[in-house]
């Protein structure tokens, strides 16, 4: 119902504001086989050296610096970033993970963040 300040015409005139438009990044994913170690036929398994690269553009990330110490956490932090302080207040950025579904086991791995042309178009890779 309208309120006292209003009238029936001014709330039917009013348009709905429009929704957020989500952002969607493409993700490259590279696969690169760098070494066959191991095929059991008898067990249907084989042992691989393989590197693992997924990469997407952020425009968040503009002129910013990687926090390379935190290499293996849930997310990405930057160095130079005055929007949060600390772990719990820190600005969360886009971090996804890269998994094999069907993976027997792990023998080694290393992670780490490269960003590339922070001052133009900045491209992380992971």
């Amino acid at each position: 119902p309208p309120t006292t300040h209003e009238s029936v015409e001014d709330i039917d005139s009013q348009e709905p504001e429009p929704e957020p438009v989500k952002q969607v990044k493409e993700v490259r994913v590279r696969c690169i086989v760098k070494k066959v170690i191991n095929v059991d036929l008898v067990a249907q398994t084989f042992k691989l050296w393989v590197f693992l690269e997924a990469s997407w553009v952020d425009i968040e990330l503009l002129g910013k610096t990687i926090d390379n110490k935190n290499t293996c956490s849930d997310y990405l932090r930057v160095v130079n970033d005055t929007e949060g302080k600390g772990e719990d207040n820190a600005k969360h950025y886009f971090a996804p993970r890269l998994s094999f579904m069907n993976l027997i086991s792990v023998d080694d791995n290393e992670q780490w963040w490269k960003l590339y042309d922070a001052d133009v178009t900045p491209v992380v890779c992971f």
